[in-house]
């Protein structure tokens, strides 16, 4: 799954998170567009997060209405974090609660959420797997099922 979270300007807060899902080969997602008059020449701030843990996400490029309209990252003081987890950290659940939007919904991007609310930009690496996929279930365990 990727995810494509909608900002307006460079460091407000988000607007919008769109979650793509089961692309094909070679397949054209259109990220953002001007539904309204209003919204045309509006800045906005773009950021993809790939969710899916052990995927690979080829971007060939990006294509806009005119070269004008890709601005450079703000020179703003960043803090860049890498977050180790567990089942917590990357949005993992045993089904009794249901976490559509997995990892942006787990601790180290609520975090980062606050943090960017209080004008500290903050990029997130994320490293976290579930513990229960890691290990092979027991004899017992097998019987259950």
């Amino acid at each position: 799954m990727l995810a494509c979270i909608i900002s307006e300007g460079s460091e407000s807060e988000s607007i919008e998170t769109k979650l793509y899902q089961d692309f094909e080969p070679s397949q054209i997602v259109k990220l953002v567009s001007a539904n309204s008059d209003e919204e045309i020449g509006r800045k906005k701030m773009l950021e993809l997060i790939l969710v899916d843990w052990a995927s690979v996400l080829e971007i060939e490029g990006f294509y806009t209405d005119s070269e004008n309209e890709i601005l450079k990252p703000s020179k703003a003081e960043e803090i860049h974090v890498l977050h180790i987890g567990d089942s917590i950290s990357c949005g993992f659940s045993n089904g009794s609660q249901p976490i559509p939007r997995g990892c942006l919904e787990a601790f180290p991007f609520i975090a980062r959420d606050v943090l960017r609310k209080k004008d500290m930009h903050m990029e997130i690496d994320l490293v976290a797997f579930p513990g229960i996929s890691l290990t092979d279930p027991t004899p017992e365990e097998l019987e259950e099922d």
